[in-house]
C-alpha cells in the first residue's frame, strides 16, 4: 500500500472564482478521506463511501460550472462539458468494477490513479482557464451561488 499519499489543496489549484474553489476544496477532502481510510486497511469502505460521494457531487459541482460556462457564454464550453462526461463514464466503469468484484490493489491503483490526475489536470489545468476567462466578469468572483 502507498504511504501517506495526500493531495493538497494549494494556490495552484484556485480558479479565482469563490463558489468553483470552495466545491473544490471539498472535493480534496473527501478525496483525501479515501487515501486515509486506505491507509488504514478500510479500502473498501472508503471507496464505497467515494462513490458516493462523487455521484452526488459530480451532480452538483459540474452543474455549477455548466451553469457559469452558459450564463457568461465561455467558449470552450463544449469541449468542457465533454470532459465532464468523460469523468462521468469513467467514473462509472470503475464503479461498476467495483460492485461486480469488489476491492483489489490493481482497482485501488486504478481509482487513485483516476482521482488525483483529474484533480490535478482538470481543476489545475481546465478549470483554471474556466477560472481565468470568469474572472472578468466582477459579479461572479466572490458570488457563492450561481
Amino acid at each position: 500500500m502507498d504511504s501517506e499519499i495526500r493531495i493538497e489543496w494549494t494556490p495552484d489549484f484556485e480558479t479565482g472564482i469563490e463558489i468553483i474553489d470552495n466545491q473544490h476544496m471539498e472535493l480534496f477532502k473527501n478525496i483525501n478521506e479515501l487515501l486515509d481510510s486506505c491507509e488504514r486497511g478500510e479500502a473498501k469502505e472508503g471507496v464505497s463511501k467515494m462513490f458516493d460521494f462523487l455521484e452526488k457531487y459530480i451532480i452538483f459541482h459540474f452543474g455549477t460550472e455548466e451553469d457559469l460556462m452558459i450564463k457568461y457564454r465561455y467558449p470552450n464550453y463544449y469541449q468542457h462539458r465533454m470532459l465532464h462526461d468523460r469523468f462521468v463514464i469513467d467514473m462509472n466503469g470503475l464503479k461498476r468494477e467495483f460492485l461486480k468484484n469488489g476491492i483489489s490493489e490493481s482497482l485501488l491503483a486504478l481509482i487513485k490513479h483516476f482521482v488525483i490526475d483529474w484533480l490535478k489536470y482538470h481543476i489545475g489545468g481546465e478549470d483554471k482557464r474556466l477560472g481565468i476567462y470568469l474572472y472578468r466578469f466582477p459579479e461572479v468572483i466572490h458570488n457563492s451561488s450561481v
